[in-house]
């Protein structure tokens, strides 16, 4: 899935509330190919939108520093000392999208309908 593409699905969900999620996610449920995405709007930046589709997508917490960190190989967090200690793994299923917001809100969505093609 081209990154442009995924760019302008995010903007034509977003108003001044931020990313409409269930909007988003229905976007994203018509296309084909891999993805694994990490969004915000700037018009909301107290809320991230993580989404994992067919491609790897790691996040940690630490519930005391209020951090979350996320990449596409775990090891990328374990060199950042984003293990054991306070840090906790977050589990996102395929075809998820969990949204983050600054008081620390976990939401998770399931994507219904996805393309088999690509994954």
């Amino acid at each position: 899935m081209d990154s442009e593409i995924l760019l302008r699905l995010a903007e034509r969900s977003s108003s001044a509330e931020g990313i409409d999620v269930e909007t988003f996610i229905d976007y994203l449920g018509h296309c084909t190919g891999r993805l694994s995405i990490v969004a915000v709007a700037s018009a909301k930046p107290s809320q991230v939108l993580l989404i994992k589709g067919n491609q790897p997508l790691f996040v940690r917490s630490n519930t005391r520093l209020r951090i979350y960190a996320y990449a596409s190989e775990a090891q990328i967090l374990d060199a950042a000392g984003c293990i054991g200690g306070c840090w906790k793994g977050i589990d996102i299923p395929a075809w998820s999208a969990l949204s983050v917001t600054i008081d620390g809100r976990l939401e998770l969505v399931k994507i219904s309908r996805y393309s088999a093609a690509g994954g």
